[in-house]
């Protein structure tokens, strides 16, 4: 073999097979008994029996025993091949383990410890898919994992417990993908996503609470049927809100915004299961937003509105009384609408005129007026309220 200066013979094959499938890489162990366990020192490992137990399950249907029995044989026999393996594993420095296992002879209890081998390699990037029967034990991660300094990608699906230590820290993970785990407390998500310095993409499916507080964030995906966000500071408003689209209940809270970081770019959204809406705006600009909200909301509800410290005139951006499109939401599913707020505005109230003349079918609307109003003025806005035309005869008005 001709040599490439700056690699010898067996260098230069191992980053060779370092680009081919780990199954690959152990078949090429024949072709020479001199380099028969050069595979070992491969720095990337890879593992998949998804192939094999779908094998298994179509002959579990076809009713073929000998060759499920077969397959489930060679299960057993990648189990013991992994098991033996991974611990000689020669290269000092293990970039890659990637597990995606199914078949019953792999057991939660060789997750834990392949993961814990895989940690005193220095591992950088780590992906576990364990699947599991409902019931049977989730594979426990080990607790040097949370204070492993090489780890820089960490992916977990399904049938992996997440028990987070008190001490953890992550210095180096910038790529975290979390889904549809199961977590020992509630503090356990927190604590990991806390002790993640350096943190850009993080990935989350299935939490019921989450706090994202990561200066180094670049890029947030998650799953989820309810959203509270809080928005205090954000560039791209459009671009939280496009990564929680799939919600059914939606809290918008937002602070102090100038108008270019509420209305930079196209604001179209697109929330086809959204069913109940909350917008609370603090002293900022909120029309056309709540408007591109309305609009991509087909099935909305409940629709709330409630405003602070907004002024007269400070967002003039949707006029209100001259719409002449009406979203499909209030032609067909807007069922309740609550306007309230400490300090209302004109365009408040505008909105929810709108509201009233354009919602065909809705049954109850509760429109609170702040005390802190001029007492004239909203003695004239509530008759003003009052004497609105209204697009559902059945509507219940509440006025305070």
């Amino acid at each position: 073999m001709d040599k490439i200066i700056g690699f010898s013979d067996d260098e230069l094959l191992i980053k060779i097979l370092t680009y081919l499938p780990t199954k690959d890489s152990v078949r090429t162990s024949v072709l020479s008994k001199q380099r028969k366990f050069l595979w070992m020192r491969v720095p990337k490992l890879e593992y998949d029996d998804t192939t094999l137990y779908s094998k298994i399950l179509q002959s579990n249907c076809k009713g073929e025993n000998t060759r499920t029995a077969s397959l489930l044989s060679e299960s057993q026999r990648m189990w013991y091949f992994i098991d033996k393996n991974l611990e000689l594993h020669r290269s000092p420095v293990m970039e890659s383990l990637c597990l995606t296992l199914c078949t019953k002879p792999f057991q939660a209890k060789d997750i834990t410890s392949w993961v814990a081998l895989a940690v005193s390699r220095s591992v950088r990037e780590l992906r576990i898919n364990f699947f599991r029967s409902h019931g049977e034990p989730k594979a426990l991660l080990p607790s040097s994992l949370y204070t492993c300094k090489s780890l820089v990608t960490l992916k977990l699906q399904h049938n992996v417990l997440v028990d987070v230590p008190d001490v953890v820290c992550l210095p180096s993970l910038k790529t975290l993908q979390l889904i549809r785990l199961a977590y020992a407390d509630e503090g356990s998500l927190q604590r990991l996503i806390s002790s993640s310095p350096v943190l850009e993409d993080l990935v989350v499916h299935h939490v019921k609470k989450l706090v994202v507080i990561i200066p180094s964030l670049l890029s947030l995906s998650f799953e989820l049927e309810e959203a509270e966000i809080s928005v205090v500071e954000f560039r791209n408003i459009k671009k939280l809100l496009n990564a929680v689209t799939s919600v059914k209940r939606l809290s918008l809270h937002l602070f102090w915004h100038n108008e270019e970081v509420v209305y930079g770019g196209d604001m179209d959204f697109v929330f086809n299961e959204l069913m109940n809406l909350k917008l609370n705006a603090y002293k900022t600009y909120w029309s056309k937003l709540l408007f591109s909200l309305i609009k991509g909301s087909p099935k909305l509800r409940d629709l709330a509105f409630h405003e602070h410290l907004v002024r007269d005139g400070m967002d003039t951006m949707v006029c209100w009384k001259q719409l002449i499109s009406v979203p499909q939401c209030l032609l067909s599913s807007l069922q309740t609408f609550t306007w309230t707020g400490y300090h209302v505005s004109m365009e408040g109230k505008d909105l929810a005129m709108y509201v009233l003349r354009n919602s065909c079918r809705l049954k109850t609307a509760r429109l609170l007026i702040g005390s802190v109003l001029d007492a004239q003025k909203k003695i004239e806005m509530i008759k003003e309220l009052e004497l609105c035309s209204r697009g559902s005869t059945t509507c219940n008005l509440v006025l305070g």
